[in-house]
């Protein structure tokens, strides 16, 4: 539980007339998961809660027990090199629940060509998509896989950011800090397929676009 502006929450929840009637516009925040929160006026005695979605400039202190202090890799990289990873990617994870562990951008840190990347890959099982920016000489992350929800959150958090973003990363999740705000998520369970291996090695033919 921890308390936030009432302006950084979104407009469903500020429609609430006792968040509108909270002592100095604050409330107090019990965290559901990443994207809502159950929110109680601070100061107030109220029996009725709000429940609402979490602002992007909230920082999130614990998500499902993991706390951004467990985090054991921390780099940066422009935003929108981040936001181009999610974005050219998302479109091909699976939504198929009885395969989880697809359900998801995998993110993972490998040598390409004898240069350090970071790299993003989505599969459904029938098509596959990956892309990657160089990231110097970065120490070597865990790989983990983002939950699709989470995935598109930090989409919407990094369209309108110029500067660059912090991420920290553990085997059990990944934080994100945006210098206004943190979004923890925690990594989805399961091992991701090893995609290198039904990845062709030589083509028959290239085509370039332009």
């Amino acid at each position: 539980e921890f308390d936030v502006d009432a302006a950084h929450l979104t407009d469903d929840l500020l429609q609430d007339a006792a968040v509108r009637a909270a002592p100095e516009r604050r409330v107090e925040v019990d965290e559901v998961d990443p994207l809502r929160a159950v929110a109680r006026p601070r100061g107030c005695r109220v029996d009725r809660v709000a429940v609402a979605r979490l602002g992007a400039g909230l920082a999130l202190r614990q998500t499902h027990g993991l706390a951004a202090g467990d985090m054991t890799h921390s780099f940066s990289l422009p935003a929108s090199d981040f936001k181009r990873l999610i974005d050219r990617t998302q479109f091909a994870i699976s939504t198929e629940e009885t395969r989880y562990y697809l359900n998801g951008v995998h993110l993972c840190m490998v040598s390409d060509e004898g240069e350090r990347v970071l790299r993003t890959v989505a599969t459904d099982g029938h098509r596959m998509v990956r892309d990657q920016t160089p990231c110097g000489d970065t120490e070597r992350m865990p790989s983990i896989t983002i939950p699709r929800k989470a995935a598109n959150e930090m989409r919407r958090i990094l369209a309108d950011l110029k500067d660059a973003v912090t991420l920290e990363v553990a085997s059990t999740g990944l934080a994100l800090h945006t210098g206004t705000g943190r979004l923890i998520t925690k990594a989805l369970d399961g091992s991701y397929p090893d995609y290198e291996r039904i990845t062709p090695r030589q083509w028959e033919r290239e085509i370039t676009i332009d």
